[in-house]
């Protein structure tokens, strides 16, 4: 098998040359003073991104959201590591509301290939305000949760939708989970917004995304973590989603480590379920398909939808160093820069034997737990 994002990759590469020129679908109206100001400031704005994989934001948005928002787009890079999203495919305008004085523009991003079949990326909303005829994004988090509430406790400001009534037990669990972690780890308080709703689709919507990819599976609890703008998205898990702080923490410290997915997992479970759980689910898997390689990422990247097998790989690891050398063989373990050396230096095991070592390890740990 090949992992999904080769595919996606070899998608971008296939249409990375296409115009960045914005297509108007049928029914738009593009007759307007505004529709023509909003047209050109987007296709400007696309192009100047495509043309090096990033943009000079103050040229696009107002200062203040700027300097607020490392990130004030959270449309323009996610989708696929740090490539722009706006590389993905062509961009077509499918609606365009220009009656307010914010516009509202809905822009698809999808191709199609040699035999015509198309292939849909993701679909944004973009709001556009226009002064004297000079146009600006407005960022659509700012949007989105102008009616939620927050509350700050210690170093993290909580958001939220209103709908929700706030969990102080949860938050307060958070808060003592980071407090321990950084007393281990030996570090100081982070301030972190921390944005969280019921549903994924609300957090995209945050993001700017009706669509992406991403949501066409089975929802599950997730999250994500912008790490220059010390802010964290997560839903289906209320006040206390611990993986994305650790990512927060510790990603910064250890940017090259192979196991940023593993340290989040082992601490904070993925998905809503602890590392543990997951271990018995890929322990079960990995019994009914001996002759899958789980250590090669290539070959072994997807289980189902509820457990990502290598977030847990990388988790057992971690458990694993953590068990005969704690905190500071941790430390030691996250400053290693690839996985072979991590086996090597770890356990003594070269790369033909990491399969079969990683069966062995699980199995005895998961049989040996179950019989407690």
């Amino acid at each position: 098998m090949k992992p999904k994002y080769l595919v996606l990759i070899f998608s971008l590469l296939l249409f990375k040359d296409m115009s960045a020129q914005l297509r108007i679908n049928i029914g738009v109206d593009t007759t307007t003073e505004k529709s023509k100001l909003t047209i050109n400031f987007f296709n400007k704005y696309i192009t100047d991104f495509k043309e090096d994989n990033e943009v000079d934001y103050t040229k696009y948005f107002y200062t203040e959201d700027v300097e607020k928002f490392r990130l004030p787009d959270k449309t323009a890079i996610g989708l696929i590591g740090n490539t722009t999203n706006y590389t993905l495919g062509e961009p077509y305008l499918i609606s365009l509301d220009t009656k307010a004085d914010t516009v509202k523009a809905k822009v698809l991003f999808a191709a199609t290939d040699s035999f015509s079949n198309p292939t849909i990326y993701f679909i944004a909303n973009y709001y556009i305000k226009i002064d004297n005829g000079r146009c600006k994004f407005l960022v659509n988090q700012n949007i989105e949760t102008k009616e939620w509430l927050t509350k700050t406790i210690r170093n993290v400001t909580f958001h939220y939708p209103s709908y929700h009534t706030f969990n102080f037990t949860n938050a307060q669990s958070l808060i003592i989970s980071i407090t321990n972690l950084e007393k281990a780890w030996g570090l100081g308080p982070i301030k972190i917004d921390y944005y969280f709703a019921k549903t994924n689709r609300e957090i995209q919507a945050i993001k700017g995304f009706d669509f992406n990819f991403y949501m066409a599976r089975s929802e599950y609890p997730g999250g994500l973590a912008y790490e220059q703008e010390k802010s964290i998205y997560s839903w289906g898990l209320d006040e206390n989603y611990l993986h994305e702080f650790i990512h927060i923490y510790l990603n910064p410290i250890y940017p090259n480590t192979p196991l940023k997915e593993g340290i989040a997992t082992f601490y904070g479970g993925s998905m809503g379920t602890s590392y543990k759980e997951h271990l018995k689910r890929l322990n079960e898997y990995i019994a009914k398909h001996p002759d899958t390689n789980i250590t090669n990422p290539m070959e072994f990247y997807y289980m189902d939808e509820r457990t990502n097998p290598q977030y847990i790989i990388q988790a057992f690891i971690c458990h694993l160093v953590f068990s005969e050398k704690g905190i500071n063989g941790l430390k030691q373990l996250l400053k290693i820069e690839s996985m072979d050396e991590i086996f090597r230096s770890e356990f003594f095991v070269e790369p033909d034997n990491q399969n079969k070592f990683i069966r062995e390890q699980i199995k005895k740990y998961v049989d040996s737990s179950l019989s407690l």
